[in-house]
């Protein structure tokens, strides 16, 4: 096909169109293309319209193929290009995600006065096609640009044709739905304008449409309903508020009427157990309305700018109405438990806003006290048995069974879990009143079962599962709490060998895992449950296997668990894996975490195996073509596989032999990782953290050819798409740079790498984010200290990017980072970072920087590296040979050292005693204190704690800090009270001790003029101290 140079005409671009459909998939892709070319050809899109127009005067194949290819093409086009701004859904803020094809004025105009005409016509697959094209011109054009839109709807509104009705009711709620996160007074200002220009009709409409009980007015019903919730989203519309000042709510009161009346027409016998049924849709959203009004009404007193008419018909609602809504929604439920489809959404609606009448005082005491029993019995209880639908589950997908009990999706819809959240609001806000109640009742159907007076295990599963489910209100409530061990004895216990009911051994383990947190007053107790959970283990049934061993998991922390559980560690092991191999759950690998954690020392035996497995299902994962990313459930799963390893690498730091075994299991994950950017944004930090243990822990100290391998995919991920979490990498690369510097330096690329990482985030056309900058300046400091003599030539580099940013930096503790630099240069090498300094004519202003960030030093390692430059230049022998600054101005340096060696005196000082304190208390914190808080705050000391980003390594006290040190964006004055920063980089500077160096120093500055004047002006106290110093350096 000839590619157009101008637009084409209406039959070129109508032969396209069908060519979309073509068997001949090169066909179809030379339409594609063409069609994509004509993209920015003004008029194009107004043509495709037009053709869509004309195609719905035609009842053929053909012109419906034209009409689906055509709105689809719109649809993407009009939400990518239409607003100017990239602001595809009203949204004030966002960004362009790619450049945008101008639409002409022309075309828009076209688009506006035709858009309703095609919606019109339309069927209803094209119409759900054509709602996401008028919503996004919506959003942009409205109302300054379509100022007549609302004119048109209720134009349409007017018309006796059903199919104009209906396409106005359609724009309508597109309309409305452009303002349902609009908090703005302005915006509600718009939506109050658009509802008192259409509710009259649309209540009109709705009385109608209550007349009939076919599917197509149900259709229209459910559409009104949805834009009634839609007008209802930020308030009551100023439609119903205006007459309640005329002491008025008859518009209000038609609205209830009507809806209630609408909720109470029976869904007719023709596919009545389909969940599309219309008539079903109109409960739904009657539901949900019902729903947001309880919540939206029962709140206003603490919602701001709440009016005096809105409060009044939240009164009125309350009062009059709420309750009719909850009697007919419970008919429906009663209609559901005695055998008649309802469908479980609708169900839902109803324990969510039974949930919000039990919340309400005022609905409390008229409407649910009386009848509290009957709600547990008769209304909640039968959503929570054991069902004929969980049996044929059970039965014949067990995974699926499994996966739906611990699914978080699954949560939000589930009626087993909404009817149980419902008992749970009543037994704790309403406890007073129902605990009895629920007690009695459950007592006795306990009492009838163990008796045979009245057996029903579906009925008994439900029992145990609401104990299980108020574990905490059992364990706290005086009528309870003691006779939990009694309970678990009499009624949980003997169904560990229920040879009938195999779904009540899995509740047994689940039960007591529930109280596995309790005191038991006979040891034997929790012994004799460990002993039915490890049978359970062996269980023939999937589900029970897989619900013992998560409660296994919960029993890891009792007293004589771990005793129990030792001698048949490698079996429970192979039974776990086991259960893996049938089922894939994050529940399942959190436990397998969990053992693993418990039994860290003897897992080294296991530890191939584990990681092998864990590696393998997030390779999986991450590899299936059909992986949802928003699946909640296969991102939990890949989080704990990761984090099972973790767990397992920890146990390991005292043998860094095994880690050289696991290197060829972890190394292709990590690579897995840096090489899937769509995965890595989530999993690089865990990557890292991986590879900070095998380069840290290494065998003979010496990082393996296996780790070495993969520098080049570092450095292609962290140059690209991983740029911003340069934090993360710090401590890994760290260990190669310090672990074997000849090693590093062999490689001249990865000098340059270095280079370039860090040039990323500090050089001079760099968009720094001092967040990840800081990590940048870590890496430089590395460099240097390990790499002394070999480098030369990057000094000046590494200087040019400090000088780039200091004056830019905002934060201090930034600020402090880029200033350490500068003294890893001039120990490095005073001369060569000194005179290239001042070749830039910097000095002055970097030392000037540098005396008036001293407060801001607050960590030892931050006063130690400041005294060790300052002392190199000093004590430097040619020092008339220094910068004349630096010369005029050796006074600051020496009074800086000195105050600087006090400070570290006193902060070591005040460490040593904290220590012994928290020695004493037994109580070790994991959390610190954000330093760059304590940096901005002028070196206060702050309450304030922050959680270790670093997750995995909660449990290693010594790589924790490693990790903490080299990757937060911030230091913190209590992470250098937990440790002596010095200890955790293996530099020159844990050679020196400050203040043998500043005594040195001083000794070889004795010799210059400028000695005397300066040891003149300080005080006795100092320089008594000056002469000590000199003293003891002279004799090491």
């Amino acid at each position: 096909m000839m590619q157009q140079q101008g637009l084409p005409t209406l039959e070129q671009i109508k032969t396209v169109l069908l060519n979309t459909f073509s068997n001949n998939r090169a066909q179809q892709l030379e339409a594609e293309n063409f069609l994509s070319q004509l993209r920015h050809v003004n008029g194009f899109c107004s043509s495709i319209l037009q053709l869509v127009l004309q195609s719905q005067q035609e009842n053929s194949q053909q012109a419906l193929y034209i009409q689906q290819a055509g709105v689809i093409f719109l649809k993407n086009f009009i939400t990518k290009n239409y607003d100017e701004r990239g602001n595809f859904f009203g949204e004030e803020d966002s960004e362009p995600t790619e450049k945008l094809i101008p639409i002409s004025a022309e075309d828009r105009q076209f688009l506006r006065e035709n858009i309703l005409k095609a919606l019109v016509m339309s069927s209803t697959v094209i119409q759900s096609q054509l709602c996401v094209v008028l919503h996004t011109m919506i959003c942009t054009d409205y109302p300054v640009n379509w100022v007549n839109l609302v004119d048109e709807i209720v134009n349409l509104l007017k018309s006796n044709d059903v199919r104009c009705v209906y396409a106005a009711l359609l724009a309508l709620d597109s309309l409305l739905k452009r303002y349902k996160t609009a908090l703005e007074d302005h915006y509600r200002i718009v939506v109050n304008d658009i509802v008192s220009r259409t509710f009259d009709i649309v209540t009109g409409l709705f009385q109608y449409l209550l007349s009939q009980n076919t599917d197509e007015f149900a259709v229209m019903r459910k559409l009104i309903v949805k834009v009634i919730w839609s007008a209802f989203q930020n308030g009551v519309p100023q439609y119903y508020t205006l007459e309640v000042k005329e002491g008025k709510l008859d518009r209000f009161t038609k609205l209830m009427e009507m809806l209630l009346e609408s909720y109470k027409i029976q869904v007719p016998p023709l596919n009545i157990d389909s969940v599309e049924n219309p008539h079903w849709k109109v409960k739904k959203w009657i539901g949900h309305f019902g729903y947001r009004l309880l919540l939206t009404f029962s709140a206003l007193e603490v919602r701001p700018n709440t009016s005096a008419e809105e409060a009044k018909i939240a009164e009125y609602f309350i009062s009059q109405h709420a309750q009719k809504f909850l009697q007919i929604f419970l008919q429906l439920v009663q209609y559901n438990i005695k055998g008649s489809y309802v469908p479980y959404r609708i169900i839902t609606l109803v324990f969510r806003y039974l949930d919000g009448c039990i919340s309400n005082p005022d609905l409390y005491k008229s409407t649910i006290i009386s009848n509290l029993k009957a709600l547990i019995v008769e209304t909640i209880f039968p959503y929570l048995y054991f069902s004929s639908g969980d049996k044929e589950l059970w039965e014949f997908d067990p995974q699926e069974w499994i996966r739906i009990g611990y699914d978080l999706s699954e949560d939000l819809w589930n009626t087993r879990i909404n009817a149980m959240g419902t008992l749970t609001t009543l037994l704790t806000t309403r406890r007073k009143d129902s605990f009895g109640i629920y007690l009695q009742y459950i007592t006795e159907v306990l009492t009838n079962y163990a008796n045979g007076t009245h057996v029903n295990p579906s009925l008994k599963d439900a029992v145990l599962y609401t104990i299980g489910n108020m574990s905490k209100l059992f364990s706290k409530s005086a009528m309870t709490k003691d006779k939990i061990e009694d309970l678990l004895l009499m009624f949980v216990f003997p169904e560990f060998t229920n040879t009938q009911q195999p779904y009540l051994r899995a509740r047994a383990c689940w039960a007591l895992g529930r109280f596995s947190e309790i005191s038991y007053k006979n040891p034997s107790t929790m012994n004799d449950g460990m002993k039915h959970v490890l049978n359970c283990l062996q269980d023939k049934q999937i589900p029970v296997r897989i619900q013992a061993g998560l409660t296994l998991s919960c029993l890891l922390n009792l007293e004589n668990s771990i005793q129990q559980i030792r001698p048949i560690l490698p079996q429970l092991l192979d039974v776990y894996m086991s259960i893996m191999n049938e089922m894939e759950h994050s529940t399942v690998v959190r436990s397998i975490e969990l053992l693993v954690g418990a039994f860290a020392e003897e897992m080294e035996p296991f530890a191939v195996s584990i990681c092998s497995r864990m590696s393998a299902t997030y390779i999986r994962l991450l590899d299936e073509d059909d992986n949802d990313l928003d699946n909640a459930e296969s991102d939990i799963l890949m989080e704990n596989c990761i984090q099972t390893i973790l767990t397992l690498m920890q146990s390991f730091t005292s043998k860094p032999g095994v880690y050289r075994q696991l290197e060829p299991v972890i190394l292709p994950l990590i690579l897995k990782i840096l090489e899937n950017q769509e995965y890595g944004y989530d999993f690089v930090e865990n990557a890292m953290d991986m590879l900070t243990y095998l380069t840290y822990y290494c065998e003979n100290g010496m990082v393996s050819e296996n780790c070495w391998s993969i520098l080049p995919a570092i450095y292609e991920a962290f140059n690209g798409w991983a740029y911003d979490f340069i934090g993360y990498l710090v401590a890994s690369l760290d260990n190669f740079i310090s672990k074997n510097p000849q090693r590093f330096l062999q490689n001249p690329d990865h000098v340059t790498m270095v280079y370039h990482l860090c040039a990323k985030h500090l050089g001079k056309d760099a968009e720094t984010v001092e967040k990840e900058a800081q990590g940048a300046c870590k890496i430089l400091s590395s460099m240097m200290q390990n790499c002394k003599g070999a480098i030369d030539s990057e000094i000046p580099k590494y200087l040019e990017m400090v000088m780039c940013q200091i004056d830019l930096a905002e934060s201090p503790a930034f600020t402090v980072l880029l200033l350490e630099v500068v003294a890893d240069a001039i120990i490095y090498n005073m001369e060569l970072a000194l005179s290239f300094i001042e070749s830039k004519q910097f000095t002055v202003k970097l030392f000037s920087k540098w005396f008036q960030t001293l407060p801001k030093f607050m960590r030892v390692y931050d006063k130690k590296i400041a005294v060790i430059a300052f002392s190199n230049i000093i004590g430097y022998p040619n020092f008339s040979s220094l910068p004349q600054a630096l010369q005029a101005n050796v006074e600051y340096l020496v009074n800086a050292s000195i105050r600087l060696l006090k400070e570290i005196s006193e902060l070591k000082k005040k460490l040593a005693e904290e220590k012994d304190k928290e020695e004493d208390d037994g109580d070790f914190e994991d959390d610190y204190d954000s330093e760059e808080e304590e940096y901005n705050n002028g070196g206060s000391t702050t309450d304030k704690q922050m959680t270790l980003t670093v997750d995995s390594l909660k449990h290693n006290p010594h790589l924790q800090k490693l990790v903490e040190t080299l990757t937060s964006s911030s230091y913190d004055v209590q992470a250098d009270e937990e440790i002596d920063e010095m200890e955790i980089f293996d530099s020159l500077l844990d050679k020196f001790d400050e203040n043998v160096y500043f005594g040195k120093a001083m000794v070889s500055f004795s010799s210059s003029p400028s000695f005397q004047a300066i040891v003149a002006k300080l005080s006795n106290e100092d320089s008594n101290s000056l002469q000590q110093l000199m003293q003891a350096s002279m004799q090491q």
